[in-house]
């Protein structure tokens, strides 16, 4: 058995027929999202998760805590979901993905298991043949953006596009490169 499961998760696991779905917090500056892969909306941790909204969840996998994960979350293209979209802050919202798992009368069984925390890192829009619209939000772990170069240099320049009149990297280009940390110069 995977490390976590409540007793009351492994007796439903042990049984031949499994319903299982995912719960999605898209937590956003102006309130959190809750959606659902389940057709039924499901109440947990005083949170209502709404059903039909969430088409899926892909590439979660186990991993180590280190490992760079990325997971795609696909919501349908409702003009709410477009909206948030395109007037939203949205790079670097935290994202957290629960596994839960449904009785036979489709109640969910108590603790659902954290699957997935990270940060949005871009949308993506999806159109098929039918012409229905998909939102696809592109989630990377929490280590994902660790190697990632922020874009600013150390000089006169690129500090006066973020602060105009300031001074400090004034003379940056005349000093020289080896700096003698530690030792006599």
């Amino acid at each position: 058995m995977r490390a976590g499961l409540t007793s009351a998760m492994q007796t439903e696991v042990s049984k031949p027929a499994v319903r299982m779905c995912y719960l999605v917090e898209l937590r956003f500056d102006s309130g959190t999202e809750y959606h659902t892969t389940c057709y039924i909306s499901i109440s947990y941790a005083g949170n209502t998760y709404l059903g039909g909204n969430l088409v899926s969840v892909n590439g979660i996998r186990e991993a180590l805590p280190l490992e760079d994960r990325a997971v795609t979350i696909v919501l349908a293209g409702s003009q709410a979901n477009l909206q948030r979209a395109l007037t939203e802050s949205y790079v670097g919202r935290t994202v957290v993905v629960y596994r839960a798992l449904l009785d036979a009368n489709e109640a969910l069984i108590a603790n659902p298991l954290q699957e997935f925390l990270g940060e949005i890192d871009r949308p993506a829009f999806q159109e098929d043949p039918a012409g229905d619209a998909a939102l696809v939000w592109h989630v990377g772990a929490q280590f994902s953006r660790f190697e990632k170069v922020s874009g600013r240099r150390s000089s006169d320049d690129d500090q006066q596009l973020y602060f105009p009149g300031d001074a400090f990297f004034e003379f940056a280009a005349q000093v020289d490169d080896q700096i003698p940390w530690g030792r006599a110069s």
